[in-house]
């Protein structure tokens, strides 16, 4: 079989000409990778963030006097470091990275330049419908 047509082991081949029929191929080819893959293509990717607070000790009048208590005076998102992550949030992770590969490696040169600072599957989806005007 031809590399333009691809294969079960490799995505097919875009150099920029008869797009519609490339966008069929390869959406088939990342489908087959997973439905978890192809979803983020579609609806996009996050890295796993968690929830930072910054606590001070204040003084609180109660009906039994002043207490001192820990009182939450911000909260924010920060990212997850990787060796906290859930094995979904890893997962998730993986399948971001097979959808950014499969289009990376199906596309020439030319197209790549377009996509290359890309940092999630339907980052790199979106750019390539932008670039071929669809």
């Amino acid at each position: 079989m031809e590399r333009q047509y691809g294969s079960s082991s490799h995505p097919p081949q875009f150099n920029g000409e008869n797009y519609g029929e490339w966008k069929a191929r390869i959406q088939a080819y990342i489908w087959a990778q997973g439905d978890d893959v192809w979803d983020l293509v579609l609806e996009g990717y996050a890295a796993p963030t968690k929830t930072e607070r910054t606590i001070e000790k204040r003084k609180i009048e109660t009906k039994d006097g002043v207490e001192e208590k820990d009182v939450v005076v911000s909260e924010f998102q920060i990212p997850k470091p990787k060796i906290e992550w859930t094995a979904e949030e890893k997962a998730m992770s993986v399948y971001n990275q097979k959808g950014i590969h499969a289009i990376f490696v199906a596309i020439s040169s030319e197209q790549f330049a377009h996509i290359r600072n890309c940092k999630t599957s339907k980052e790199v989806w979106d750019n390539l419908i932008i670039v071929q005007g669809e």
